[in-house]
C-alpha cells in the first residue's frame, strides 16, 4: 500500500534538475493535500498547473517560486479548487518550466504505484503545454530527427508537421501508459495558451477546448491566432538545432517558417497580456482565470 503525504512524494516521483528549476530555490515543487477521501485528483503539467504567480497581486511580488504561501496557491489552483469541489485528496505535479516530456514521465511513475493506491476512485488531468519545450534534450536523445527532416521538409509548411512529429513521439510514450491504468482511473488531457497538435492517439481523452479557449469565450474574447502551438522565444530558439541534424536545409524556407510562428507566437502572447484580469504581467493565469477553468472541468468530468 503507498500513502502519499509530502514528504513521501519524493519517493515515488523523481525531483527535477535542480538547474533547470533555479527559481524553486531547492524545494521539491510538487504538492499533496489529504481530505481522507476515497477520491484523488491529480494534476501534472507546467507553470500553470503548479500555480505560478498566483500570490503576484496579493503580495506584490514577481514570481510565486520565490514565495512560500503555498497554502494561498493551492487554494486558487485549478486542481486544488477541482479537489476541494468534490471532496477529494489532491496530488498536484505541475512543475514550472516543465515541458511535455514530464508529463510522460509523470504518468510513468504514477502507473508504477497505481495499483498499491487505496482510492476508489482517481481522476488524473494532464495540460500540455507548447510544442517542443524539450525538443533537442535528455528527453529525446533516442528520436530520429534527422531522417524525418530529411524525408518530409519540402517547403517551409513542412516544419508543422515537424511539431506534430515531436508530439506524436511524446503522445505514443503517454498512450502505451494510459492503457495499462485499471478502471479506477479517469484520465484527461489538454492544453493550455496554445493549440494541441500531434496528439491524435490520445484525442478520446482530450478536452473540446484549450485552457485559453475557455477563457476567451467566458470573457467575449477573440481567440487570435486560429493556432498556435509555440509562444515564448526560448522555446522557438530550440529550433536552431535542426541545422545540427540537417546542415543543408534550405535556410531560406527555414527563416520562412521561423518568422511565421514568431509572429503567431507575438499575436498570442498580446491576447493574454491585453487581459489583466485572467493573465498577469508574467502571463501565467490569475485566481478568477483558474476558478474559470474549473468551472469548465466540473462540467467535463
Amino acid at each position: 500500500m503507498v500513502v502519499l503525504t509530502n514528504d513521501t512524494l519524493a519517493n515515488y516521483f523523481s525531483l527535477p534538475n535542480k538547474n533547470t528549476t533555479v527559481l524553486l530555490l531547492d524545494k521539491n515543487p510538487y504538492d499533496f493535500i489529504s481530505r481522507g477521501s476515497d477520491t484523488l485528483v491529480v494534476t501534472i503539467g507546467d507553470s500553470w498547473t503548479w500555480g505560478a504567480d498566483l500570490t503576484q497581486i496579493k503580495n506584490n511580488s514577481l514570481h510565486i517560486d520565490r514565495l512560500k504561501d503555498d497554502t494561498y496557491r493551492l487554494e486558487n489552483v485549478y486542481g486544488g479548487i477541482l479537489a476541494k469541489n468534490l471532496k477529494a485528496d489532491f496530488l498536484n505535479l505541475g512543475e514550472s518550466g516543465a515541458g511535455n516530456w514530464h508529463i510522460a514521465r509523470k504518468l510513468e511513475e504514477l502507473f508504477k504505484i497505481s495499483h498499491d493506491l487505496t482510492y476508489k476512485n482517481i481522476i488524473v488531468i494532464s495540460i500540455f503545454t507548447e510544442t517542443a519545450r524539450d525538443f533537442n534534450s535528455s528527453d529525446d536523445v533516442d528520436i530520429d530527427y534527422r531522417d524525418w527532416l530529411l524525408n518530409n521538409i519540402t517547403d517551409s509548411t513542412s516544419y508543422y508537421g515537424f511539431l506534430s512529429f515531436i508530439n506524436e513521439q511524446i503522445s505514443t510514450k503517454i498512450y502505451n501508459t494510459v492503457s495499462k491504468f485499471d478502471s479506477r482511473y479517469k484520465l484527461y488531457f489538454g492544453t493550455n495558451f496554445v493549440d494541441p497538435i500531434g496528439y491524435n492517439l490520445l484525442e478520446n481523452y482530450f478536452f473540446k477546448k484549450t485552457w485559453l479557449e475557455v477563457i476567451c469565450e467566458h470573457n467575449n474574447l477573440t481567440y487570435i491566432p486560429a493556432k498556435c502551438y509555440l509562444v515564448f522565444p526560448w522555446v522557438i530558439e530550440k529550433f536552431n538545432s535542426i541545422f545540427d541534424f540537417v546542415p543543408d536545409t534550405d535556410r531560406i524556407g527555414w527563416l520562412k517558417w521561423i518568422n511565421e510562428i514568431t509572429d503567431l507566437a507575438n499575436q498570442r502572447a498580446e491576447l493574454c497580456k491585453n487581459d489583466g484580469k485572467n493573465f498577469n504581467q508574467l502571463l501565467h493565469p490569475t485566481s478568477v482565470n483558474h476558478s474559470c477553468f474549473t468551472d469548465y472541468l466540473m462540467d467535463q468530468l
